[in-house]
């Protein structure tokens, strides 16, 4: 796999063919992209429409329970109690990044929602990567 496939596929990916060409998207984060650019799009013309903005602990309360089932999803396949599937990345990654969409949209400086998305990685990769090597290590 080269440079490329691996910055865009990671492990699990999902293939698209265009223009008798092959390219490898990883599914979780594929799913996020569309969910993101769906509730971005929806949300900002219904705002627009209706003058109304999100008050940030709405956003903040929704975005996480949207992003909620992939943080499970990949916290348990990393620390080894299951394997996920390609299809659950997409679903998951799609309501993942719809929730990031609408925390984009929460009145809150930007500044502020950009801390609180990466403060959620952070931590959701830091439990994940110490489950994982809890997990592998030998027990006496």
């Amino acid at each position: 796999m080269g440079r490329w496939d691996q910055l865009l596929a990671h492990r699990h990916w999902i293939t698209l063919h265009a223009f008798g060409k092959e390219l490898r998207l990883c599914a979780r984060c594929s799913g996020v992209v569309l969910g993101f650019l769906s509730a971005r799009t929806a949300l900002w013309g219904l705002s627009f429409v209706l003058n109304y903005a999100i008050p940030f602990p709405i956003g903040f309360a929704a975005s996480l329970l949207l992003a909620l089932p992939a943080i499970l999803d990949w916290v348990t396949q990393a620390m080894g109690f299951r394997e996920s599937h390609n299809r659950l990345r997409m679903i998951t990654g799609f309501l993942e990044g719809a929730g990031v969409g609408l925390l984009s949209l929460a009145e809150a400086p930007a500044l502020l929602r950009f801390l609180v998305v990466f403060t959620i990685n952070v931590g959701v990769l830091g439990l994940g990567h110490v489950g994982r090597r809890f997990r592998t290590q030998p027990v006496p």
